[in-house]
Parts: structure tokens; C-alpha cells; sequence
């Protein structure tokens, strides 16, 4: 990322992070820690998802799986929002790294020396990682305008989610494999050791002292009240920012029709190896790698401005709807890579606005909105993907992705409608007032 001479935005510490080597190395210091522990996660995700369905055999339990990591950041969002606002956000990836760390070392041993039941194990790790989860995805996205001047905030989440993503793609291409080799509980061991690596990381970034009108309040139950209720305000006076957290939140109600599905047609409909499932979630991650380099070419002006949320569940329905027909390996993997490229589209177009646009000392809770719009969904659309896919059958699984292509469709219609009604430019300066046109 270029530097600057003389008196520039990137020199103002307030506002920049410091100068141009200081916020860049603490960027790439995020962006390192934050990759590591995604690599090791991936392995872990498609390992834990080969070893439910290896010993249960159970799309619901699939489902109940991926619950128990989300329902952790809807149930705590008002309070994560409101601490990560008083607390360094710094400090706070660092103590949830570690957390999930050791979490990941211990689930892994009990299932080396056979205590407990391992469905019962890898649920509960996952509701426990999923609490730390809960804290870390607010307070990293809520640290990025601390580090990096406003005009680089689309090319750092890019940079950051971009990176993240690779390593989970490649975490992905090689879970399936080490499942194989290694076994579940070597892969969760493995997995704690990246979340340590990445705290280690995370213990370098300096952020330049500032003061939040937040951390001089002490958190207690009237301020909290009083914090739920600011932000609530907000969002009912900013439509554009409450539409992109909306946007969000429906991509997940939707993408556990695509995610859930696709180990049993690779494996019972197609005959796949177990290894495949990882090449195509690598697939989905490469999609949203592309879209994060090809939107951190733009301006943060400009994205803030595109219709990327209507483009995004076009493209999602038309994937769905095309897997209603037809099931190959070759579709699958270039809908995964177009899905993927959605899904990454629609939270870029999100994170990149509230950051843009909403108050600096308001970000913890935005962000904790955002997950808990997302969180409060995804957990239930898993679940009910999971029953149905359980009662359908292999042979009835494209009624799923019917039902999942006529709203995302239907939905890309509305959100284009609003874009063309809306004037961009008048809204953009409505919500750095905290108003939305």
C-alpha cells in the first residue's frame, strides 16, 4: 500500500493509525494472525464435518453442528458490542485466540484418550469456540479504521477477509486430506496450536492511543441499556447501513442450502472421495478471494455506492437454481466459486459502509449487530436444512435448491429497485451525520 510525503491523511495518528510504515506493519501483523488461525480452523471445519457424518451419518446433526458455533453471536451481541467498545479491541482478539486455542488443544485430546462421547465433544467445542467467535469477528472488523486511514479501508478488509480466505482455502484443499492421514482429534490439536500462533501475532499491533467517550463509562446494567438503545436509534435513522446488515444477515439464512448439501451429493450422489468436499469448499473460498481483490480496486466511495448486494443474490440464484437441474462435478465447482464470490461480496459491501460511514465509538456494536443479524438466522437455517435434507432424500435435494433460488432471486430484485431509487451521494452524507436519507 503506497505512503505518502509531507502533511497527508496517513500522517494524522488520530485518524490513520500513525504513519505509513506503522499502520501498514500493523495491518499485515492483523492480516498474518488472522490468516494462521484460519488455516488451522478450515482444517478443523471440513475434518469435524467428515467425522460427524463418518460416525452419525446425520444431515440434522450437520446442522446442529453449525448452530451451536453461530447461536453464540446472537445471544451475545448486545453485551460484545457494548465491552468491545470499552475494551481494547486489540486485547480482545487476543484473549479470544487464545480461548479457542486452548479449547481446540483440549477437545482434541480427550478424543485422542477416548473420554466422552465424540459427537458430544465436538458439539460442545463447537458452542464453546463459537462464544469466542462471538467477540473476535466485532472487535477485528472494529479495529481495522483504528489502524488504517479512511481512504485505504476498502483495500484493508479486502486485504484482511481476502487473506483470511486464502488460507482458508487452502485449509480446505488439504482438510479432507488430513483428515485421512492424521484423524479428527490430531486436526483439532493442530487447529489449537494456529489460534496460539495468531495471539502471538496479535500481541505486536500497536494502536494509537485514543480516547472513546465509551471506555470512560463502566459497563454496567443501565449502560448497557442505554448502549442497546443508541444503537437501535441509529440503525431506525440510518436505512442504508440497517440494509446492508439486513443483506447479510439473508445471505446466511440462504448459503446452508449450498453448504449443507454438498457432502452428500459429492459423496452419496456423485461417489466422490472424502477429499473432494474440501477441493470444493476451496472452490467457494477462491470465488470470494477474487471478489475481495477485484472490489479492493475500487475507492471506498465507490463500493459504498455499487448495487452489491443486488448483483450478489442474482448471481446466488442463479447457482441454486442451475443445481436444481443439474448436479456434475464441474457444476459444482464453478457454482461454489460463484456463490462464494456472493457471499464475499455482500459482506465486504456491509463491513466497508459501517466503517465508512457510522462513528468510530459506535463500531463494536454495529459489528455485533451484524453478527447477530447473521447469527441469529444461520443457526435455524442450518437446522432446517438439515431436517429437510434428512426428509427429502438424496433423490428429492432439488426441491432445497428451488426453495432457495426463488427468494434469492426475488430478493436481488428488491434491493436493485431501492438501489435505482435511491440517491447514493445524499445518503453517503446522511449517514456521517448518522442519519440516512
Amino acid at each position: 500500500m503506497p505512503g505518502a510525503a509531507g502533511a497527508t491523511e496517513e500522517d494524522i495518528p488520530l485518524r490513520s493509525g500513525g504513519t505509513p510504515a506503522r499502520w501498514q506493519s500493523n495491518l499485515t501483523l492483523l492480516v498474518a494472525g488472522n490468516g494462521i488461525s484460519s488455516l488451522g480452523n478450515a482444517v478443523y471445519l471440513v475434518a469435524a464435518v467428515l467425522y460427524l457424518k463418518d460416525i452419525t451419518d446425520s444431515a440434522l446433526l450437520l446442522g446442529l453442528f453449525q448452530f451451536l458455533a453461530l447461536i453464540p453471536g446472537f445471544i451475545l451481541s448486545p453485551l460484545s458490542g457494548s465491552l468491545i467498545d470499552r475494551w481494547s479491541r486489540r486485547n480482545v482478539l487476543i484473549a479470544t485466540d487464545i480461548l479457542r486455542g486452548v479449547l481446540m488443544i483440549a477437545a482434541g485430546l480427550l478424543l485422542v484418550i477416548g473420554f466422552g462421547h465424540a459427537p458430544a465433544v465436538l458439539l460442545t467445542l463447537s458452542f464453546a469456540a463459537g462464544l469466542g467467535h462471538a467477540f473476535f469477528v466485532p472487535a477485528a472488523q472494529a479495529l481495522i479504521p483504528e489502524i488504517v486511514p479512511p481512504s485505504h479501508l476498502s483495500s484493508a478488509n479486502a486485504l484482511r477477509t481476502g487473506g483470511s480466505q486464502l488460507f482458508n482455502m487452502t485449509g480446505n484443499a488439504v482438510g479432507g486430506v488430513l483428515f485421512v492421514v492424521l484423524g479428527a482429534p490430531v486436526v483439532l490439536i493442530l487447529n489449537g496450536v494456529t489460534f496460539l500462533v495468531s495471539a502471538v501475532q496479535e500481541l505486536w499491533i500497536v494502536v494509537p492511543h485514543r480516547q472513546r467517550a465509551g471506555k470512560a463509562t463502566p459497563l454496567t446494567a443501565e449502560t448497557l441499556r442505554r448502549d442497546v438503545a443508541t444503537v437501535i436509534r441509529y440503525l431506525r435513522d440510518a436505512p442504508v447501513i440497517r440494509g446492508r446488515i439486513i443483506a447479510q444477515a439473508g445471505m446466511f439464512l440462504l448459503s446452508p442450502v449450498f453448504l449443507l448439501t454438498l457432502p452428500f451429493v459429492l459423496i452419496d450422489e456423485l461417489g466422490t472421495g472424502e477429499q473432494v468436499l474440501g477441493y470444493i469448499f476451496a472452490a467457494s473460498l477462491a470465488g470470494g478471494i477474487g471478489v475481495f481483490v477485484a472490489l479492493s480496486r475500487l475507492s471506498t466511495d465507490r463500493l459504498v455506492a455499487l448495487p452489491v448486494a443486488a448483483i450478489a443474490y442474482a448471481v446466488f440464484g442463479l447457482v441454486c437454481a442451475a443445481l436444481a437441474v443439474e448436479r456434475s462435478l464441474p457444476v459444482l465447482a464453478v457454482g461454489a466459486v460463484l456463490a462464494g464470490g456472493a457471499a464475499a461480496a455482500v459482506y465486504l459491501s456491509a463491513t466497508v459502509r459501517i466503517q465508512h460511514s457510522a462513528p468510530t465509538e459506535m463500531h463494536g456494536r454495529l459489528f455485533a449487530v451484524m453478527e447477530a443479524a447473521a447469527a441469529g438466522v444461520a443457526p435455524f437455517a442450518y437446522l432446517a436444512t438439515g431436517w429437510a435434507l434428512d426428509r427429502l432424500g438424496i433423490d428429492r435435494i432439488s426441491v432445497l435448491y428451488v426453495a432457495a433460488a426463488l427468494p434469492a432471486l426475488l430478493w436481488a430484485l428488491r434491493l436493485a429497485t431501492v438501489e435505482r431509487g435511491s440517491r447514493v451521494h445524499d445518503a453517503d452524507t446522511g449517514d456521517k451525520r448518522g442519519t440516512d436519507r
